[in-house]
Parts: structure tokens; C-alpha cells; sequence
């Protein structure tokens, strides 16, 4: 097939290096499985997955953050819509969750125990910043229900971090007082104290950019993803300038 087209197209790119191009970009799109170490000692493990198609030498990186109800794959979706639109992605399970419980499950732990999940979070962020082709200095994350919590104390003061996705939860008031970073807080009218806070919490981060996003009924966090079809691509394109691509 090769000589062939090398015969009929003699002044063409040779179709071998289109179709290895085509390859290489989709092996690279491909998610792979990774493990990083939290400063207190436990391994978590995850999806790292790289921008597809991206010629850019330095791609920003989100990195995504489920529930203690779920594990990683609660975005799976998203994961592969995110590098689809020219984001590192790094998708994994926080301790006591999924892979990740070589200390034990998440409810067997100790609420002081659950409660450093902060760490969990800040460990995903030093390893996705670490690798080859992601830009350090823009970094997001895409968090729900505790991950909301463990997410903004991890990013509150983090200067690489450049926006944020809250899906309900609920964090910490000093730290979103802290954050310095654009926030999309995404909530529904079923869940009153986590609606009204978003509200207030928007107050304080309107000035940054920051939207807010209500929906009627009783879903929450990523529940939402299956009330509407449209939000996930919604986060993406929220995202995008956010961390500065076109």
C-alpha cells in the first residue's frame, strides 16, 4: 500500500509517516496507569492521560477528584474530553478508594485519617506538574462531593493552580477565602446549604472570574452529569481559557 501510494503520489508526504503520526498521537492520547506516593506514606494510583493530538511542547493539566461514594472512574467521561481538548489529565483514586487502599477502605479509616485526603490531592498535583509535556505553572482541578474539600485545601495557596471545579461539596470557607484562582461552582436548588454557600462563596470570587452554575432538583456533584448531557462539555470549554488555550 505504501509503494503504491508512493508511486501514484510521488511529491505527497509518504503515507507511512502520516499513518505513524496518526499512531503516535493516539498512543499518546491513550490513558496509562500510574502510581505516586502522598508525603505520609500512602500509594495511589490513577489514569494519567496526555493531550491528544497536541503539538504544543507544554500542555496545562487538570486534575480530577471524585467522591467517597466513587472512585476514578466517576470521570472517565470527562478524563477523555478534557485531553481530547488539549488537557494533561490525571484521573485517580484517592486513599481508601479504588486501587488505592493499601492502608484500608476508606470507611475503615480513622476520620483524622480521612480528613488528609488534603495530601492525596497535593501529591496528584506535584506528580501530573512533574511530567513531561504538562505546564507546571497551569494546573486546574475538576472535584465533587469531599473531593471539594480535599481539592480547595490542597489548592488554596498553590500558585501553579489556575481554576477550579466545585460539583456540591463542600469546602472549607478560609480556604476558597484564601484561593486567588477563578472558581466554577456548580449546584442544585434540592440542596439548599450547599446552594446557598456556592452563593456566597461566589461573592467573594466573582471578582476572579469565577461562575456559578444551578440546576433544580435533587442532584448533586456528579449526579448532575446524567440530569444534563451538556455539562461536562461545558466544564471543558469553562476550563479552556482559563488555562490559556484557544
Amino acid at each position: 500500500m505504501f509503494i503504491v501510494w508512493a508511486n501514484k503520489f510521488p511529491n505527497e508526504k509518504p503515507l507511512e509517516s502520516t499513518v505513524g503520526e496518526w499512531l503516535a498521537s493516539r498512543l499518546r492520547a491513550a490513558g496509562r496507569e500510574v502510581s505516586f506516593k502522598t508525603e505520609d506514606g500512602w500509594t495511589l494510583y490513577g489514569t494519567l492521560r496526555a493531550p491528544a493530538g497536541s503539538g504544543s511542547p507544554s500542555a496545562p493539566g487538570v486534575v480530577l477528584l471524585h467522591s467517597y461514594l466513587t472512585d476514578r472512574h466517576v470521570f472517565d467521561h470527562l478524563e477523555q474530553l478534557l485531553a481530547d481538548a488539549g488537557l494533561a489529565v490525571l484521573n485517580f483514586d484517592f486513599r481508601g478508594r479504588g486501587e488505592s487502599k493499601g492502608k484500608g477502605g476508606y470507611f475503615d479509616l480513622s476520620l483524622e485519617e480521612r480528613d488528609k485526603a488534603y495530601l492525596d490531592a497535593k501529591a496528584a498535583l506535584n506528580f501530573l506538574a512533574a511530567q513531561k509535556g504538562v505546564n507546571a505553572d497551569r494546573l486546574a482541578l475538576v472535584t465533587t462531593s469531599i473531593g471539594v474539600k480535599y481539592g480547595m485545601k490542597a489548592a488554596a495557596l498553590d500558585p501553579r493552580v489556575k481554576a477550579f471545579v466545585m460539583l456540591g461539596g463542600m469546602p472549607d470557607r478560609p480556604d476558597v477565602e484564601r484561593s486567588h484562582f477563578p472558581i466554577l461552582f456548580v449546584s442544585s436548588k434540592g440542596s439548599p446549604p450547599i446552594m446557598k454557600a456556592f452563593q456566597d462563596f461566589y461573592k467573594l470570587a466573582r471578582d476572579r472570574g469565577s461562575s456559578l452554575l444551578e440546576y433544580e432538583g435533587g442532584s448533586i456533584g456528579y449526579q448532575l452529569f446524567e440530569l444534563d448531557e451538556s455539562l461536562q462539555p461545558f466544564i471543558v470549554r469553562w476550563l479552556k481559557p482559563q488555562l490559556s488555550l484557544p
